[in-house]
């Protein structure tokens, strides 16, 4: 055996398992990003109820705010959030609650 043979066996055998960690990075990043956008959507809406609003404004922001953080804890608990759809604006004024969200009905 070459110094060289030996290098290339090693290789493909480690190949494989590269692949595995590679593709596995690739599923917790595409995992991940949904609750980065909601927490970026978060810290905006902090941000945003730091400036002066008229109170239908406030209304507005505290309402999706309350609505981004509904979305990132059924995210963080795993809750098949496919089946959620949001009411549009027929919340309580300022306050978003889990009655602003109703399940749809599954199209098959």
């Amino acid at each position: 055996m070459t110094a060289g043979n030996g290098g290339a066996d090693s290789h493909a055998a480690i190949a494989p398992a590269v692949y595995h960690l590679a593709r596995l990075r690739r599923e917790a990043d595409l995992r991940a990003a949904p609750i980065k956008a909601h927490r970026d959507n978060i810290r905006r809406y902090k941000r945003i109820l730091e400036t002066d609003l008229t109170d239908l404004e406030r209304q507005f922001v505290v309402r999706r705010l309350a609505e981004e953080q509904y979305v990132i804890r059924k995210l963080l608990q795993g809750t098949d959030f496919g089946r959620y759809r949001r009411r549009p604006l027929t919340c309580a004024a300022g306050k978003a609650t889990e009655s602003c969200f109703v399940k749809s009905a599954r199209r098959t």
